[in-house]
């Protein structure tokens, strides 16, 4: 006996889900600028919203020793004080 042939359905245009996890990270690479007077804080974020290099801006307002432009390198997760660690992993 020959199938019978079911009539051709409509296809229902239903896009697809594609879910993508993000993956948690372990390490970052991280930038800072070190600054403990309130002033010196707010001309450093004048400096940067008028499009200056972050490197630039670190090196001459930072006060930390190793002016290398604020960066801090690679960083793990866990090598760091706790409100840092939040905030850079946030």
């Amino acid at each position: 006996m020959a199938k019978k042939k079911s009539a051709p359905q409509a296809k229902t245009a239903e896009p697809q889900k594609t879910e993508k996890k993000l993956k948690v990270s372990n390490a970052i690479s991280a930038r800072h600028i070190l600054c403990e007077k309130h002033s010196k804080i707010l001309d450093a974020i004048a400096e940067l919203k008028k499009n200056m290099r972050f490197d630039k801006v670190a090196e001459n307002y930072s006060e930390d020793k190793p002016k290398v432009g604020g960066n801090l390198g690679k960083l793990n997760r866990g090598s760091m004080a706790g409100p840092f660690q939040e905030a850079a992993f946030a």
